[in-house]
Formats: C-alpha cells, structure tokens, sequence
C-alpha cells in the first residue's frame, strides 16, 4: 500500500534531521577558547552550587552524570507556575505528554510512544513506582512541596527495569525538617478565556516533634480548574476539582538509622470530557463524567553500615476509577440489526458505558549500595511487585431497553513479577571510568474476562509469562569543565492479551517488545560555569513494537509484529550573564519511524503523537528594590511540531488512517513581588490562547482534544 498524504513532509523531515545533527554535532566539537580556558581557573568539582541528584541511587551532581536528565528544582517550578508534568514538559527536551481519556495522560520521551499496553516511561514518588501495569497512562500526581523532578531520557533498564524504555520521571518529596517549624500557605485564582473561573491553594506545615530525630511534614492542596467547553444544555462542562493530602515522617534515631513513612490520597474529580470543537463546543448529548480516587503509601528504611548503605522500600497503591461516556456511535450500529423485525429506528438512540476500573500494587525493594567517592562503587538489589487490575463495564439504552444484554463485562488482570539488578563503576583513571549493570526481570501474568456482549456469554482465561536481561554500558571522559560519556542499554516491555471476540481472528496474547538506544553526550560548564550545555545524540532499535489494531466490529487489539528506529538528539542550554538573569533553551529532535510494514503502519510512518520536533526557551529575572522587596519575573515560550496518529487498517472501513496534531507555541508567564514573609504575583498561562490539536480524531473519535485555553490570575504566598 502506497504511503497517502505525507510523503513530502516526511522528505522535509528527513532533510532537516541532517541538516539539524550536522548542527548539533558540530557545535558539540567546537573547543572553548584559549580566553575561556584561562579564565576558567575552577575545575567543575569545585562547584557547590550545582544541583545534586539521585539518579544512579546514589547522590551527584547532576552534570556528573553519564545520563541525559534534566533536575528540575522546587524553586523552578513555583517560577514556572507548575502544578502538574503537563506543565513541565516545556523545560524537558523530547518530553510529550497527551491526553489518553479523561482525567489520564500519556507521556513519552524521546518518541518511545504507544497508545495501549503498560508504560513506556517509569515514574516513581520517592521509592515507589507509580506506573500502572496495565494501561500507558501515569497518574495525574499534584506537584506539591516537591523538593526536586529527575527526568532520565533513554532507556533505565538497570535501576529502574521494565516500563522504562523511553526514560524514568523520578518526583521527589520535601522531607521533613527535624529542628525548625514552618508554615508555608500559597493561593491563586485565576479567569479562563471563555470558560470559568481557575483557583487553588496548598498548605505545607512542617512540625520537628524531636529535635534531630522525630519530624513530620503535612501538605494539603485543592485546585478547581473551571471548564471552557460547552455542549448541549450545559456550560464550561468539563470543569474539573483534585483534592491532595500528604503526610510524610522522617524518624532518624541514629546517625545510621532513617525511617521515612509517606502517605498521599488524592482525589481527581472531573465533570466531562476534554474533547472539543475549534469553538470550545462539543456536540455529545449528555456529559462524560469520571472520578479517580488514588491511595499511595511508601515506607523507607534505610542503614548505614559504613561502606554500604542498605535500603528497604515498600510500596502500596490503591486507585479506583468510576466514569460514564456516550458510546452510542460505537454501539448503535450493531444493536438496530440485532432488534426484532419491525421495530422503530427511535426505539434505542442512545447508549451509556457505566464503569469502574481498580488497580492495586504491594512492591518491596532492597538495594545495597557502597558509600563514599570510591574508585569502584558498586549497588545489587531485588524487586517483587504483586499487581491488579479489574474493570467492570455496563452498558444501558435508552428511550428503551434492549431486549437482550448490550454489555456486562468483568476483565481481571493480574502480574507477579520480581526482578535483581546489579551495578558497577569503576574509575579506571581519573578521568577515565566505566560502568555496566544489568537486571533480570521475570514477570507472570493473567487475563480474565467474563463477558456478555449482545446476549452472546463468553469467558477468557489467558496466561503467559515474560522475562529477559536488560544490560546497559557507559563509559565516561572527565574534562576540565565536565564530562563526555557513550552508553549502550537495552529497554523492555512485557506482553499482554488480547480480547477474544467475534469471527476475526485476533492473536489470543502479543508478545514483549525490546528496544536498543546507542547514545554519546556531553555536559561542560563554561565561562566560569556561567553557561552550562548538555547534548546527547542517539540512535534507537526498537524491535517487536506492539501495534495496535481494529478488528470490522471496532475490537482493538495488538500485535508485537513492529519494528521502529531512528536518530534522535537532544540540546539543553543554561546561561547566567548575570547574577541577577538566567536565560534556559532546550531544543530536541526525534526521527523514530516504522521499518517493518504491519497491521496498522507502513515504512516510513511516524509514532502516534510524536512530534519531530520540541524547543523551548525561558527567561528568570529578579533584582532588588529595597533591602527587603525583591522583584521576580519569569516567562517562558515552548514549541511542538506537528505530529501524526496513522492506523492503515482503518481504510479498509472507510475511515480516514492518518491524522495530525497541530503545531504549538504556548507562552507563560509570571511576575512577583517578594516582601520577606509574603509574595504576591500575577500569572498567565498560554497567553497566546494557542487552540492547537494536542489529540486529533481517529477511527470513530471525531472530535479533538485541544490545548486549553489562556489562564489569567493572581496568586500570594505566605511563609512563617
């Protein structure tokens, strides 16, 4: 089948993906001046002020790292105005993140990007992993009182394993400090452009109830964000509440000894789809309402042996999703054929899904680790993990009922899986050191499902169990003024199963798919570390990619017959002219396409929802009025390229296969006035009203996902 519609912009592409490596590799290879090297007389191990991470389970600076990562601080996301990744990914080179259904968002990093199966991303909070088993979509998690975000690009099969093949989204908590009370209370509403009204406010109390060894931090927070859509009989339909309460102890009775506890509930409460018009309209009869109630526990004890340190983490997650959507174009089709002889086309016009989907995790990890700036350093550790998943699907008519089961539907998932892992690095010179890891990771998984679909009852039960080693490889140059490494690392996906329905044949289960990544970077500081640049250029092998498909009555299913590769860089800037002015740019490219026609693609098509292309760039300006009031501006521009969702199999339906999203610019922005114990600022978010397509529709969606509308307010902070 010949390739519709976009050959000449894939041409495009690929010319400006030679044109913008030669650039970046070129600009990688250019020397610092003889004037720079003089005047740089610190080496970069001099310096206290870089950001310290712990990316490799051990704490670095994150310049030292042989890792793409970007470390956002919690200082930085209060200037960008951050509350949740969604508005993050501008400062992240080759971070996308996409609405994948109400109230649940699908990220990818560096193109590694799929619309169904587990993750292709680890996210942790603190120790626990928090990426659902069985569906690529992340917790939508309030950015509350957190210390710090490590975003590691490119496969982590080693410390973090299976689901990171795109790279690993680490949140790290605020811990309690054990001598000093604080009380910090923040505030902001806010006017949406042709929608409600935006507010929020957070709470963080930190109470030392032992000094030096007993402390507790508490955090609560409330947003409402207003809705803009409007559809038939209601108005700003799809606004939207998240309620966040956390609490985390920090017990340290010895120098030795730390136990931390943390506990988050959080409520996600959201009244109606995010699908719209260009207009901010939507044509859907009634409103599609859902509700994500999410428990997360997370206990951390830790010793210091001296030369190792051991750590034990257990972890709990309990997440319960109730909603209800307009299926009738998906259903309607099927059930008038199915109606006695002579029954009127208005007995049934309307049909609702109500569901319930749960997910619960128990995990224990246990690492060992040395300690110290050693000339070997070295970590072993174990995982299990012991995960559910369950959904409950009802289907009810209207005017009238059906005169047979339309849809009653219990699907049961379960994985049992345990993984070791071990690292080594080694500093063969010093300025030479080499690192290799490897995980072993076994996972054992079942589907239930008990159906009864249009009077018809079947029952699936489905088994199959997954495993593999996941090396990885760097090698790191230290210089003057920073690193050059090269790594080689291996990610991995488990398989799942499909649903088993009607006469098509569909694969009972898909198989795991593995993904290669072969990168070089370097990370310098120049200009007496006023300016800082990071770039990385990749290469990816991604074989077996599970593809989604349709079967003629719309059952999706996947099949691991894919394959992908593609180059890929990303560039990351920071500049400090002065003491008072930071300026930041990241930019990225990504050129993964299909290599192996299947089911849903041909050679050359894209991955759904990943743009060639990503930059961004921000300025952070503060400077003194008096010797207490302190002016501080912050704004921020991104851009994303257009990308596509391609399913080949639907033009035999007479479905369009390929659809794009839009381009996109957003601007932010933020403005305050610090007074010691007060601040108060203005904001504004997407101050273009940019109307872009963030998801476009496919199949049978035909209506967008757009990004939302310019948000304008006030905010104040208080500290005590």
């Amino acid at each position: 089948m010949q390739r519709t519609g976009e050959n000449e912009v894939f041409s495009i592409r690929k010319r400006n993906s030679r044109l913008l490596l030669a650039m970046l590799a070129g600009s990688a290879l250019v020397p610092p001046t003889y004037a720079q090297a003089q005047d740089m007389t610190q080496t970069a191990e001099e310096d206290d002020s870089a950001i310290v991470v712990t990316a490799q389970r051990r704490a670095q600076r994150a310049i030292d790292v042989p890792i793409a990562i970007t470390a956002v601080t919690g200082e930085e996301i209060e200037a960008r105005n951050i509350v949740q990744l969604r508005d993050m990914q501008y400062a992240i080179p080759g971070l996308v993140l996409a609405e994948s259904g109400r109230g649940a968002e699908r990220a990818s990093l560096r193109g590694v990007s799929q619309f169904s199966g587990t993750p292709t991303i680890g996210t942790y909070l603190d120790e626990v992993s928090l990426s659902p088993g069985f569906q690529n979509a992340t917790f939508n998690t309030q950015l509350i009182d957190i210390e710090r975000v490590e975003v590691l690009r490119g496969p982590q099969p080693t410390l973090y394993g299976e689901g990171s093949m795109g790279g690993t989204i680490r949140y790290i908590t605020a811990a309690p400090d054990l001598n000093n009370l604080s009380v910090r209370v923040a505030g902001e509403v806010g006017d949406i452009n042709d929608g409600g009204t935006y507010y929020r406010g957070d709470a963080v109390v930190n109470l030392p109830l032992v000094n030096d060894m007993l402390g507790v931090r508490l955090v609560g927070g409330y947003e409402n964000r207003g809705g803009w859509i409007d559809g038939p009989n209601r108005t700003d339909a799809n606004e939207s509440r998240t309620l966040t309460l956390r609490g985390r102890v920090l017990f340290e009775p010895t120098s030795q000894l730390s136990i931390s506890v943390l506990g988050l509930h959080q409520e996600f409460d959201l009244d109606d789809s995010n699908f719209e018009f260009a207009n901010r309209t939507t044509n859907a009869a009634v409103a599609s309402p859902s509700v994500n109630n999410l428990e997360i526990a997370n206990a951390i004890v830790q010793y210091d042996f001296g030369g190792a340190t051991l750590l034990s983490s257990t972890g709990y997650i309990d997440s319960e999703s109730p909603s209800f959507s307009d299926s009738t174009s998906g259903f309607i089709g099927q059930i008038r054929p199915r109606l006695p002889a002579g029954t009127p086309a208005n007995f049934i016009t309307f049909v609702g899904i109500t569901s319930n989907a749960t997910f619960r995790r128990w995990s224990q990890e246990v690492r060992l680790s040395s300690n110290g700036d050693n000339r070997l350093d070295w970590l072993v550790g174990a995982t299990y993990s012991d995960d559910r998943s369950a959904s409950v699907s009802v289907a009810t008519t209207a005017p009238n009922p059906a005169p047979f089961v339309v849809l009653d539907q219990s699907v049961t998932d379960t994985s049992k899986n345990w993984t070791i892992y071990g690292s080594l690095n080694f500093e063969i010179t010093d300025h030479l050191e080499v690192g290799v890891g490897a995980r072993y990771f076994r996972d054992r998984r079942t589907f239930d499902r008990d159906v009864t679909q249009f009077g018809v009852a079947q029952i699936q039960i489905t088994e199959g169990t997954y495993d593999t080693i996941n090396p990885r490889v760097d090698i790191t140059y230290k210089t003057a003024h920073g690193i050059v490494y090269a790594s080689a690392a291996k990610g991995f996906r488990s398989g799942g199963f499909n649903v088993l329905a009607g006469a098509f044949p569909i694969p009972p289960a898909f198989g795991p798919e593995r993904l290669w990544s072969y990168e070089v970077g370097t990370k310098q500081q120049l200009l007496d570390r006023r300016l800082t640049v990071e770039l990385a250029i990749y290469y990816q092998d991604y074989s077996n990619v599970q593809i989604g498909g349709v079967t003629p009555a719309f059952t999706l299913f996947n099949t691991s017959e894919g394959a992908a590769s593609g180059w890929g860089a990303d560039l990351a800037l920071s500049m400090r002219p002065s003491d008072n002015l930071t300026i930041s740019a990241t930019a990225s490219y990504n050129n993964l396409e299909v290599t192996r026609a299947n089911v849903a693609s041909n050679v050359g098509d894209p991955f759904p929802l990943v743009p060639t292309y990503t930059a961004s760039a921000a300025v952070d300006y503060e400077r003194p009025l008096t010797d207490n009031v302190i002016l501080r501006a912050h704004a921020d521009i991104g851009f994303t390229s257009k990308s596509f969702v391609i399913v080949r199999l639907l033009e035999r339906f007479g479905f369009p296969s390929t659809q794009r999203s839009g381009s996109s610019v957003p601007v932010n922005a933020r403005l305050g006035v610090d007074f010691g114990r007060f601040e108060a600022f203005l904001f504004g978010q997407n101050l273009t009203d940019d109307r872009s397509v963030t998801v476009p529709p496919i199949g049978t969606l035909t209506v967008p996902i757009r990004r939302r509308p310019r948000t304008l307010g006030i905010g104040l902070v208080g500290e005590f």
